[in-house]
């Protein structure tokens, strides 16, 4: 208990040392400033770093509104400009989506074109070829690309090639056709 005492004496001790220092430290910088005859204005200089022309006289009232005038008509000005370059990257994202659109229909246009260009040619191949030996290769084809094959080509042709082919095979493709 006396040990609590004493330390809690110490403490009250040390905390009234310190204060007393500072109290001290206060009264003789003000002792210095009245000494020295600056007045409380130019002493608020001091301490907060502002000029003489700002602690003496206040602000403007009317002169801040016309900073904040100023200030609100630029942000306004900012704001259409910045409207303005998103209206036209609007603009150009939709022109590119419409040449976007145009190419991939050309794309299908194309590929169509070379499909019915590549099937053309080897229907013609098939036209000219022995039934016998086209009918081998139709069979080793996949049903599905067998039976395009066969419905490009005449009738006469196809009935030739499918005399020469397997009957079962043969039913299968003609559904298909």
């Amino acid at each position: 208990m006396k040990e609590k005492e004493r330390k809690g004496f110490r403490l009250r001790a040390i905390f009234l040392t310190l204060l007393m220092a500072i109290l001290m430290m206060a009264i003789g910088m003000i002792a210095v400033f009245i000494m020295s005859g600056k007045s409380p204005e130019k002493l608020a200089m001091t301490f907060l770093g502002k000029d003489e022309q700002q602690v003496l006289e206040p602000e403007n009232p009317t002169r801040e509104s016309a900073k904040v005038n100023q200030q609100l008509k630029d942000a306004k000005e900012e704001i259409a400009s910045l409207e303005k370059m998103l209206d036209s990257k609007e603009q150009e994202l939709i022109k590119s989506e419409r040449t976007i659109t145009q190419l991939e229909s050309r794309i299908d246009e194309l590929t169509t074109t070379a499909g019915q260009k590549a099937e053309g040619e080897a229907a013609a191949t098939f036209e000219e070829m022995a039934p016998k030996r086209a009918a081998l290769l139709l069979e080793k084809m996949a049903e599905d690309d067998a039976a395009e094959v066969l419905s490009a080509l005449t009738i006469k042709t196809r009935a030739a090639i499918m005399d020469k082919m397997d009957p079962a095979l043969a039913a299968v493709l003609i559904k298909k056709i």
